[in-house]
């Protein structure tokens, strides 16, 4: 007869310690996390917000906020929350300080991830492109406004095309060009419609909007402007649409009329 011998179950610590490295790849080094700053001080929310670029006034609520966090009593109701420690967590991790426009702008750890995974050339720059064209989201025969053909179905851009992207730091369309264009299988579509206008997305396409977010039992409405998917898209939110495209092209010059 085969006995199976008893096992003593691991605590906690012991399964946490017991994970280590993942055994079936590699693991790069966290460039990013290795300069953030541990703990939540003053200092600490002062670099984040000169870090964000946020105006005095943001930074001001923050410092409030901090001050009232550090008043307040660990909660007692619920699981206990007292082996954490608040001092040891990194609050804020920026990745890298621009998005990468081409392969080369990208970080040397990523570029070697990508050769590992065997991702093919052509795939790595639609990957890492400013600009894709990543119309998986969206129905093909989506018109989309282009600054060199003209109102076009998305399925026709190419690479070359330049089309209207949003900066949202600038909070305005540039034009920028179409690095690659590729098309995945056929998902289903949702369609999203407001009064004057409708779209039919897939449910992970971003949208741009204003959300009443006031407390329950408040009459004031409380308006923030937040990114989400279709499918997080509630009856009543403000959807965000372009009122007209901005001016681009080179003057011509005009004949003189006599």
């Amino acid at each position: 007869m085969t006995t199976t011998p008893e096992v003593q179950p691991l605590s906690q610590e012991e399964a946490i310690a017991s994970l280590g490295r993942y055994g079936y790849g590699w693991a790069d080094s966290d460039v990013a996390g290795a300069s953030a700053q541990r703990g939540l001080s003053e200092a600490v929310v002062r670099d984040i917000s000169a870090k964000k670029n946020e105006p005095e006034w943001m930074l001001d609520i923050r410092l409030r906020a901090l001050r009232t966090f550090d008043k307040k009593p660990m909660p007692d109701w619920g699981a206990t929350l007292e082996g954490i420690d608040f001092d040891n967590i990194k609050y804020f991790v920026r990745s890298t300080e621009k998005q990468a426009a081409s392969w080369e702008d990208l970080p040397e750890d990523i570029r070697n991830t990508y050769d590992r995974l065997g991702i093919p050339e052509a795939e790595k720059q639609r990957l890492v492109s400013g600009v894709a064209a990543q119309y998986e989201c969206l129905a093909g025969d989506t018109l989309v406004w282009t600054a060199n053909r003209g109102q076009i179905p998305i399925k026709e851009i190419v690479h070359g095309d330049q089309v209207f992207a949003y900066d949202e730091d600038a909070e305005r369309f540039v034009v920028a060009p179409v690095k690659a264009a590729a098309q995945t299988d056929t998902r289903q579509t949702y369609a999203v419609r407001t009064t004057r206008r409708g779209l039919r997305a897939t449910d992970n396409h971003p949208m741009l909007v204003l959300r009443d977010e006031r407390k329950p039992g408040r009459q004031r409405a409380r308006y923030s402007r937040r990114w989400v998917t279709v499918g997080e898209i509630r009856p009543g939110d403000f959807i965000a649409v372009p009122r007209q495209i901005p001016e681009f092209g080179v003057a011509a010059q005009l004949p003189t009329i006599t």
